[in-house]
């Protein structure tokens, strides 16, 4: 396949690759969260479960971007800052369940990414 064919392909193909991107969006979203609330399960120990039940992702696009926010806390789980980062008079030290998890998926995102790109250009590909 010439390159002027496979770009003419490509923007044939653009709904497709935008919808792909939000899907890998979601996808990285559903680990994001998945991993924190398993950090969140374990250390800090579950006690009320309002901090694991507050853990949540927000996925949005804005100018071909995807972009993906891991959150925790709400008005019922307040101390959530001071769990993730402790106090600072140490009686609390910082747990940080939300940034291993970030870590963790961070660590495998380049590998998936790439995986779903060729997966992508084999179906434009035809």
């Amino acid at each position: 396949m010439e390159l002027d064919d496979f770009i003419i392909r490509i923007f044939k193909q653009s709904n497709k690759l935008h919808n792909e991107l939000m899907n890998s969006g979601y996808y990285i979203a559903r680990r994001l969260k998945a991993t924190a609330q398993t950090n969140a399960t374990f250390d800090p120990k579950i006690r009320t479960g309002e901090l694991w039940k507050s853990i949540g992702t927000v996925v949005s696009k804005t100018d071909n971007k995807v972009q993906v926010v891991l959150k925790a806390g709400n008005d019922t789980a307040y101390y959530t800052k001071f769990i993730e980062f402790g106090t600072k008079d140490g009686r609390l030290y910082p747990r940080l369940f939300l940034m291993r998890a970030r870590n963790s998926v961070l660590d495998k995102l380049s590998d998936d990414l790439k995986e779903r790109t060729k997966i992508l250009l084999e179906k434009i590909n035809g």
